[in-house]
């Protein structure tokens, strides 16, 4: 009977995270999980996920989020297999307080984040914006 000194229970995207780094300890863990990897049954399985690295849930997640891809990009370069496409995003907001996922500022809370860990951004006006990405409506202007 095999002994395991770790057991992780779900092997999506942080499950898989801790496997891979307790993986460079020890060979002495085992992870489970409802599906046989890789499937589609959990929230971070499909061809495309955004990968934020200013995140306005609390900027206190900066550091992991870009550990994460530090770890992604060392991947790629052992496998020869690209996982991450860098293509840039949107976060249309008002430009008034308003709560998105659980913050009460999360645009806010996004741009202290982008400012604290040098994450490249750009802020715009409504004016601006709808001239930059016309098939947005921004209707508050």
């Amino acid at each position: 009977m095999r002994r395991y000194k770790f057991l992780v229970v779900g092997t999506q995207l942080v499950g898989s995270a801790v496997l891979y780094q307790l993986s460079k300890r020890t060979d002495m863990i085992l992870g489970i999980d409802q599906g046989f990897p890789p499937h589609d049954l959990g929230s971070s399985h499909s061809d495309s996920k955004i990968f934020r690295e200013a995140i306005g849930e609390g900027h206190f997640f900066s550091p992991f989020a870009i550990r994460s891809r530090e770890i992604l990009r060392k991947l790629e370069l052992g496998t020869g297999r690209s996982l991450l496409v860098r293509v840039g995003g949107i976060i249309i907001a008002r430009p008034v307080k308003s709560e998105l996922h659980g913050n009460s500022d999360f645009l806010g809370e996004t741009v202290q984040a982008a400012d604290k860990y040098q994450v490249a951004h750009n802020i715009y006006n409504a004016k601006e914006a709808a001239k930059l990405f016309p098939q947005f409506n921004f209707f508050w202007r």
